[in-house]
């Protein structure tokens, strides 16, 4: 009996390792993937907020971006926010089978923020495919505004650094 109790003893404490070191795994590695993030973000997002009124996009400075983000994904796939700033930038650097790709995403996350549907929709109405552009800009005018606004400024991760770079009147 004796024999029993000291291996169902070194059992426990083999298992309490196990659970020790997977527990100290995974903390290393979030760590890691934040400190791969800080490496990898854009200095500043103010190009972002001008991409619109540029003739031409830089690519280089657009895939910094697009590089950024795509690790936000990599490590935290139920980002919405961030699939949806990939799509932003993929859209920019004229890629928009992948844009329409990161929105749907995007909306697959998160299905009750107006700008997800709202940017697929004119997406499809500039392809010229009104028939799938209507029903995502009909659903983007059904959402909820409070529900967009709390979601976007709840948005540490992605949304935040670019809200904070938008000139105050």
């Amino acid at each position: 009996m004796k024999v029993f109790a000291k291996t169902i003893f070194t059992l426990l404490l083999m298992a309490s390792w196990v659970f020790y070191l997977s527990s100290y795994y995974e903390k290393i590695k979030f760590q890691n993937q934040i400190e791969s993030l800080n490496v990898t973000m854009p200095g500043s997002f103010s190009y972002l907020l001008d991409v619109e009124k540029l003739k031409k996009v830089d690519l280089r400075e657009i895939n910094r971006y697009i590089n950024f983000y795509q690790k936000i994904v990599d490590y935290f796939p139920e980002q919405a926010d961030a699939h949806s700033m990939l799509g932003f930038c993929y859209y920019y650097r004229g890629d928009g089978a992948k844009a329409l790709s990161a929105y749907k995403k995007a909306i697959n996350n998160h299905p009750d923020y107006f700008w997800f549907y709202y940017n697929l929709g004119v997406i499809y109405f500039q392809k010229g495919d009104y028939a799938q552009a209507v029903p995502f800009l009909e659903k983007a005018i059904k959402t909820n505004p409070d529900e967009n606004l709390r979601y976007t400024l709840s948005s540490n991760v992605v949304y935040r650094g670019v809200l904070d770079e938008i000139p105050q009147p």
